[in-house]
């Protein structure tokens, strides 16, 4: 477990620095082998496929499979996973991957490129439920195929037994971050599966992955266990068995971690204080790469003046907000991309001045006896409080405003579809890429193409496309930061409010592990992972 990932919400400070300085300089100790890794790593209620390409498959199946390559538990950097390293043409049009040679599945075949094209072409193949297919739309002749017009993929081209080479249709800088996203799976058992039959095919049931554990058992509504694959090309892992207990319910997963039935699990935010107190386990907390905020509903007039937007913003005291409703487990940010080392500087905040906020709307002609509904689709307490929050600070400049929490459903209903809302608080993610921003403001992906509702505005368009076809990361920094200016001044997407902290508990007997933040289904390097005994 990384040092500088651990929070106690109850031991004094110097206590903890002590901590942690015999976790850095004490005597290291030396990785134990076996063991089981027991714990509730996805919030799930039940287990119907281990088909990684369809919503909640790759949530459940994670120890079996790999992408070409893969982010840091940190998102600091990509490094490599299937694919030992790759390279692209200037324009970034042109991108090669060479498949580590060492890789094997799980029956003991070498992984080879064909097994990426194959998996490739059946995520783009309309009968295949593939959520994550629309990002690789613009490899050539991807369209074509997909239409029924064309046998193959043109654009996914076979160098060598190890190397793969995808040509585009136009510049993407970043394609190897949506590589990141793209799991591969096996040529030489699922080749001759119908397209037609491929999500539900026998195979998903005794699953064949090249990722650092075997599928072992699936019991339905109770948990799914996964062997060590002693082959693995970067290192037999330490841990025997990875076990994932299916424990909906928050209370219970808490309970399961104190009576040590269980040795990790995410941990809900008005839950962190009890578990940091438990002895013998540890918090483990990062930010996440998402936000909280508000949108405006500029189908209405009112809502299209963006100075009647940041009037708004300017009414709410957003810093007291997060400091006195989120109690510190989340971190206070305006800009829609507060990605580490993306977040840009230039942005100059709101500021909390109801008067001016007062001020602007008179200028701007509100009515004052319009009422304003703020509805979330967000259920805990915390969340709520924020909503009531925000629609107190508006009455007090003389907004008729009331908050509104609603079901999943009636928001989609009344925010993509028809329309009718005035103010929600939601939220979104937005990396580990900062091109995922593009989702909620970009024009061309409207709902149902993205999560845009209404905004369209010509120098976001501009420059996202700008962004895609930048491969200098100095100069896409410079791009970014023109991104959150323009979105920030002119209240476009999510107002944003702040960042969520995610939060683990863990027993102090497991060591080395380091889960994604944000991404509380996948594990970086969970074969180094060691269970002390």
């Amino acid at each position: 477990m990384r040092a500088d990932r651990i929070r106690s919400m109850s031991t004094p400070l110097f206590v903890v620095s002590i901590l942690l300085l015999v976790s850095f300089f004490g005597v290291a100790q030396t990785p134990q082998d076996g063991g089981t890794l027991s714990g509730m790593f996805y919030v799930l209620g039940t287990v119907e496929v281990m088909m990684p390409w369809q919503g909640g498959g790759d949530k459940i199946s994670w120890p079996l499979w790999l992408p070409l390559a893969q982010y840091k538990w940190d998102y600091s950097e990509i490094v490599p996973a299937l694919a030992s390293s790759w390279d692209s043409n200037e324009s970034g049009t042109v991108w090669t991957f060479h498949i580590n040679p060492d890789a094997k599945w799980h029956d003991l075949v070498s992984v080879t490129s064909e097994d990426v094209k194959f998996s490739y072409m059946m995520m783009l193949n309309p009968d295949v439920p593939a959520f994550r297919a629309a990002t690789i739309g613009n490899i050539q002749g991807a369209a074509e195929y997909m239409a029924g017009e064309a046998a193959g993929v043109s654009g996914i081209v076979l160098l060598d037994d190890h190397t793969v080479q995808f040509q585009l249709t136009e510049p993407d800088a970043h394609f190897l971050r949506t590589a990141t996203y793209l799991l591969i799976v096996p040529s030489h058992l699922l080749g001759d599966v119908p397209a037609t039959e491929f999500a539900t095919h026998r195979f998903w049931e005794n699953p064949v992955g090249s990722g650092p554990f075997k599928f072992s058992e699936l019991i339905p509504d109770h948990y799914i266990e996964f062997v060590r694959f002693d082959e693995y090309f970067r290192g037999r892992p330490y841990i025997e068995k990875i076990r994932m207990e299916i424990m909906p319910d928050s209370s219970t997963r808490v309970l399961a971690l104190e009576n040590g039935e269980i040795q990790v699990t995410r941990v809900p935010d008005d839950k962190v204080d009890y578990v940091a107190s438990l002895q013998g386990i540890s918090i483990l907390s990062e930010t996440a790469p998402r936000i909280r905020g508000i949108s405006f509903n500029v189908h209405k007039e009112e809502f299209r003046d963006p100075l009647v937007r940041l009037a708004f913003m300017k009414a709410i005291d957003i810093e007291t907000i997060v400091e006195s409703i989120l109690e510190g487990k989340a971190r206070y940010t305006e800009s829609m991309i507060p990605l580490k080392g993306w977040e840009s500087k230039a942005i100059r905040p709101w500021g909390y001045e109801p008067d001016e906020a007062r001020r602007m709307l008179e200028s701007a002609g509100w009515d004052w006896s319009r009422e304003v509904e703020i509805q979330t689709y967000y259920t805990s307490e915390a969340e709520i409080n924020i909503v009531t929050a925000v629609a107190t600070y508006l009455q007090a400049i003389g907004v008729r405003a009331f908050a509104r929490p609603v079901d999943t459903p009636t928001h989609v209903n009344e925010v993509y579809k028809n329309h009718t809302f005035d103010i929600y608080f939601g939220g979104d993610t937005i990396g580990p890429d900062p091109y995922e921003s593009r989702t909620t403001v970009l024009s061309s992906l409207m709902y149902p193409d993205g999560w845009n509702f209404g905004f369209s505005d010509y120098a976001i368009d501009t420059l996202y496309a700008k962004a895609n076809a930048t491969l200098d990361t100095e100069a896409l920094r410079q791009v970014y930061d023109a991104i959150q200016v323009v979105l920030h001044e002119h209240v476009i997407g999510i107002a944003t409010m702040y960042q969520p902290e995610i939060y683990w508990g863990v027993s102090n007997t497991v060591h080395d592990f380091n889960p994604h933040a944000g991404e509380e289904w996948l594990y970086f390097g969970i074969e180094k992972t060691w269970i002390e005994h």
